[in-house]
């Protein structure tokens, strides 16, 4: 995403669980979106990496539904699929007020290679970049906090080819 995070806190803070307090951009173009779902699917594939595939946690479950949502809206709202993915059908069937929408097969084809496409992009920056998440990860576990400053110094040294952003200066 190369977006520069302003805060990462850990389950190791008094909150529930971890988080990334990012400023997004207003307007977001296809690659960064795809990008999105690749940084919201990070977590999975980092216990995946980690732990092993058949010890993966239900702790990414958020993270997982936000990647789902945002590729569906990207493919079946937002025109991302090209024209043939906004061949949605309409009908008259009504569910909890709003009017429900059949959506044709090719979507949900589209959907999930999206899916697929951003979960090995998140795997392949993970292994590209190994030093710098295992440095985050050791500050990580004895520290609730790591600030965008911070990460942007550790950037500086275990990755120093990436650029990061700002939200208004990303495009």
């Amino acid at each position: 995403l190369k977006l520069l995070p302003k805060e990462v806190v850990s389950k190791t803070a008094s909150v529930m669980e971890g988080f990334c307090r990012i400023d997004y951009p207003e307007v977001h173009s296809k690659q960064f979106m795809e990008s999105e779902i690749a940084m919201s699917l990070a977590g999975w594939v980092a216990e995946e990496l980690v732990y092993g595939p058949g010890d993966v946690s239900s702790g990414a479950a958020s993270d997982i539904l936000e990647a789902t949502d945002s590729a569906n809206k990207m493919i079946k709202e937002y025109g991302f699929g090209g024209l043939l993915a906004l061949s949605i059908r309409h009908s008259d069937t009504v569910m909890n007020g709003r009017r429900v929408l059949h959506c044709e097969q090719d979507q949900d084809a589209q959907v999930s290679e999206l899916i697929r496409k951003a979960t090995a992009e998140a795997r392949e920056t993970l292994k590209n970049n190994w030093g710098l998440f295992v440095r985050v990860a050791d500050y990580l576990k004895d520290n609730s906090r790591l600030h965008g400053e911070q990460l942007r110094e550790m950037l500086a040294e275990e990755a120093p080819a990436v650029e990061l952003r700002d939200k208004d200066h990303y495009y």
